[in-house]
């Protein structure tokens, strides 16, 4: 009797594998390609990249150090203010300095918000981050 449901549990394992193997069954996200960034003055920045099947919104991320350092969130960091296209403008930024970015695709599992109407981030699905693309502002 316990040979039969290790077979059984050995059998379900398999097929489990096979089927995420074969994408069935993973509904991950992949991370945003394409991601391109222009300096468009002095102190703006324009991102872009490519849409994400299944993504419903997008989270982009930066740092002034090197394309290494920790990133911070800049855009979409919250529900309420995720970017739901594929461009972001980074403003108020310093003239003559160079900034690295990584873009993020989300969705959310089983619904957005609770059922009171209240956002649940428990819920939230976040792809791993794009390569990171790096621009210079002019100086004035």
């Amino acid at each position: 009797m316990k040979r039969k449901h290790f077979i059984n549990a050995l059998v379900a394992a398999i097929a489990a594998t096979v089927l995420v193997g074969c994408g069935f069954g993973d509904d991950s996200l992949d991370a945003p390609g394409g991601v391109t960034a222009e300096a468009t003055s002095s102190t703006t920045i324009m991102l872009r990249w490519k849409k994400v099947d299944g993504a419903k919104g997008y989270r982009v991320y930066y740092n002034n150090t090197d394309a290494d350092a920790h990133y911070n969130c800049t855009a979409g960091c919250n529900y309420s203010n995720r970017i739901q296209g594929t461009a972001f403008e980074d403003t108020h930024l310093s003239p003559g300095k160079t900034y690295y970015y990584k873009v993020t695709a989300l969705k959310w599992k089983d619904g957005e918000y609770n059922t009171d109407g209240s956002y649940n981030s428990a819920k939230e699905e976040e792809s791993s981050k794009s390569k990171y693309v790096s621009v210079t502002t002019p100086s004035e």
